[in-house]
């Protein structure tokens, strides 16, 4: 069997791996997160996304994000949209963490 790949990744791919990221930052994903992905990306997509995110450590995963975003992304106007993704996983649950904001800062920062 092949490793996961994200050559063939569009940007829905992209979007859901970092809500997977975001939704994995309490160590944990939970119902009201993967209906969430689920919902707004589909399941194929979120099974493709989570089967490569496992195969990742934290810090291959930051730079996946990271190298991916001007294939997905390109230019400062698309970070909204990007950091917008990322804030909808965390209001998923209804609760936004204070470590959720910091992971927020952060991302806002790097990208």
């Amino acid at each position: 069997m092949q490793a996961p790949s994200t050559e063939n990744w569009t940007q829905d791919h992209y979007l859901a791996f970092i809500a997977l990221y975001g939704a994995n930052a309490d160590a944990q994903l939970n119902p009201d997160e993967l209906s969430f992905m689920k919902h707004h990306f589909g399941e194929p997509v979120c099974d493709e996304v989570s089967a490569f995110f496992s195969t990742l450590s934290d810090s291959e995963a930051i730079n996946t994000i990271y190298n991916l975003r001007n294939r997905f992304f390109p230019g400062e106007d698309s970070k909204q949209e990007i950091l917008e993704g990322l804030r909808g996983i965390f209001e998923s649950d209804h609760v936004f963490s204070r470590l959720e904001h910091a992971i927020m800062n952060v991302w806002h920062k790097m990208i």
